[in-house]
């Protein structure tokens, strides 16, 4: 998430539709002062209004996030994958961050910093309440082994104590022992969408999260991987 960056893209992209800063605010229903606080960088739109702005100047959230324009393959998987997220928002209703003027909550980048993973998402945040979206797990190690099945599991590490906070499983899609697929394609059927996530650690943001994940081989071997997540770039927000 580049912070500096998304309040000029929402400019720019608000200019080309030729509309003042009043006008975009009659049509996402929020306040003139809101879009100029995003515009000049003082904060940037909550969870719900991401998907809604996207929508509605036809981009991709992580093109927001990023604040600037991906290229097209880029923008093609990344289109796909923040789709999901946006159902999931709507689906899991996100009310729970849909707080009144006065309130203010927080947006930080999940990250990883693996050698042959990347990882990338989103948590929300305020003093009681915690949000994380991760739908984009990408593999860049150099060899691609075929396999059946993954889980790929969600932790919080506290001390001596590790937690599990969310599990996904991705099967190919031949659903038998007789077909497989590579890390990178069972990699896309793996998301997480926590919408009340209890943090067991006493800071606002936990720092001590990780991803295992466990790939079933076609000898019915079970490779492990470790991923730790970086929580960065955090910057507080108002509606």
């Amino acid at each position: 998430m580049n912070n500096e960056k998304i309040g000029p893209f929402i400019c720019r992209l608000r200019k080309e539709k030729n509309l003042s800063q009043s006008q975009l605010a009659k049509e996402l229903g929020v306040t003139s002062q809101a879009i100029s606080k995003w515009e000049n960088g003082r904060g940037i739109p909550d969870i719900a209004l991401l998907t809604e702005l996207a929508n509605f100047f036809e981009v991709d959230v992580s093109e927001l996030l990023q604040g600037e324009r991906l290229p097209k393959q880029k923008k093609k998987k990344r289109l796909f994958l923040w789709a999901t997220v946006a159902v999931f928002l709507i689906i899991g209703g996100i009310s729970i961050f849909l707080f009144s003027n006065s309130q203010t909550f927080e947006f930080a980048s999940l990250t990883s910093h693996h050698n042959a993973f990347q990882v990338k998402g989103i948590m929300a945040y305020d003093k009681t309440k915690k949000s994380i979206y991760i739908s984009d797990i990408i593999y860049d190690g150099e060899k691609e082994e075929e396999y059946t099945s993954l889980e790929c599991i969600l932790y919080e590490e506290d001390g001596d104590s590790i937690r599990k906070i969310s599990q996904c499983e991705s099967m190919d899609e031949g659903d038998n022992l007789t077909t497989s697929s590579t890390l990178s394609e069972l990699l896309k059927g793996i998301e997480f969408n926590i919408d009340h996530y209890s943090c067991s650690c006493n800071s606002t943001v936990c720092n001590q999260l990780f991803l295992k994940i466990n790939a079933k081989n076609t000898k019915d071997q079970i490779i492990s991987y470790e991923i730790p997540i970086d929580i960065t770039s955090s910057c507080s927000t108002t509606p």
